[in-house]
């Protein structure tokens, strides 16, 4: 029995370094890469709710599920983008808006419409 939980725990350990080295790389990655302004258009607006765990302290207060907002872009070459967004900016920029994307790597720095 112990040696199966040696095995799941040395498991659990690999996955988070890996997770964790990989979060790393792409900081980095993001970091060095130019700032580039290209045209695009935003195509979706998905949101992707987590939900979050209720049941820790039962009878305080019930935590809303959290919502992570993203814009899908597509290039003038055909190039799709998706990149998570805040709410507010999420809120500003109905779908198939026509503008300039200003981004870093994967990291969304804006979008200006001009249609």
């Amino acid at each position: 029995m112990i040696v199966i939980d040696a095995f799941f725990m040395s498991i659990a350990s690999f996955l988070l370094i890996f997770a964790l080295t990989d979060a790393v790389i792409l900081f980095f990655r993001n970091s060095f890469s130019p700032v580039e302004t290209i045209e695009a258009t935003l195509i979706r607006k998905p949101v992707r709710i987590l939900p979050v765990n209720n049941d820790i302290e039962p009878g305080l207060y019930r935590v809303p599920n959290k919502r992570v907002f993203y814009f899908t872009f597509k290039t003038t070459k055909g190039t799709f983008f998706t990149m998570m967004v805040k709410e507010k900016e999420y809120q500003k920029f109905p779908e198939e808006s026509i503008g300039f994307l200003t981004h870093q790597g994967t990291r969304y720095k804006g979008f200006e419409v001009t249609k």
